[in-house]
């Protein structure tokens, strides 16, 4: 588990060194920083391929079942292709849907999948 910034007393002193750091959280930190680049890098502006209604339900994006909670992820489906014009990356999206990236990334991913958004 890693520690909060200035919550030990090693934190910006010599004592912080490779000695105190794990392998395992050192290889976290990494992953973390790595999928931030590679988003960064990306800048993925998604872009809606259809006009009008997709037709989720078919493609297996939509909810047959109602309970709750389980409207969410294609509310996010459709919120993304609403606001998908090619302007907005990814982490707009996130920012304008008030939805966490990852999110976000599955949905985009899904929508690709499925060739409604390039």
């Amino acid at each position: 588990m890693k520690s909060k910034y200035g919550t030990f007393p090693e934190y910006h002193t010599s004592l912080d060194d490779l000695n105190f750091v794990t392998p395992k959280g050192l290889a976290e930190s990494i992953s973390i920083y790595r999928h931030i680049i590679e988003l960064l890098e990306g800048a993925h502006r998604p872009r809606a391929k259809i006009l009008g209604e997709p037709q989720l339900g078919r493609r297996g994006l939509y909810e047959t079942l109602s309970r709750k909670g389980s409207a969410s992820g294609s509310m996010l489906i459709r919120n993304i292709l609403a606001y998908a014009n090619g302007t907005r990356d990814l982490f707009e999206l996130s920012e304008k849907l008030d939805a966490a990236i990852e999110q976000v990334e599955i949905a985009v991913d899904l929508l690709l999948e499925h060739e409604l958004i390039e």
